[in-house]
């Protein structure tokens, strides 16, 4: 009776394994990680846009990688401009840009 309904089950299994259906499942699977995938890089994209464009004093204005967690960022606070290297645990004063109403200010004393 077991092995009877072993059987019955083997059988019955068949036809939804066979290729064409895994080829189908396959797929399927595919296009819905692609789309989780796709729609998790526009999110975090708006959410940098939305997060550069808030009121705050500080902003940045360009970012180049240099690796994997490397860079060097162009950022500006108020009137000044930073360039700053960023790593995954330091972040490091390369240069300032002074501002045209400080060299104005300079200037003038």
């Amino acid at each position: 009776m077991k092995n009877n309904v072993e059987k019955e089950l083997l059988n019955h299994a068949e036809p939804i394994l066979n290729n064409i259906n895994f080829f189908h499942i396959f797929i399927s699977l595919s296009q819905i990680i692609l789309l989780i995938l796709v729609l998790s890089w526009i999110i975090k994209k708006i959410s940098f846009i939305k997060r550069n464009k808030s009121n705050s004093n500080i902003k940045i204005i360009e970012k180049i990688s240099l690796g994997s967690n490397e860079f060097i960022v162009l950022a500006e606070v108020k009137e000044v401009q930073l360039i700053l290297g960023v790593t995954k645990n330091n972040i490091t004063h390369l240069y300032t840009f002074i501002s045209k109403l400080k060299k104005n200010e300079l200037s003038d004393k």
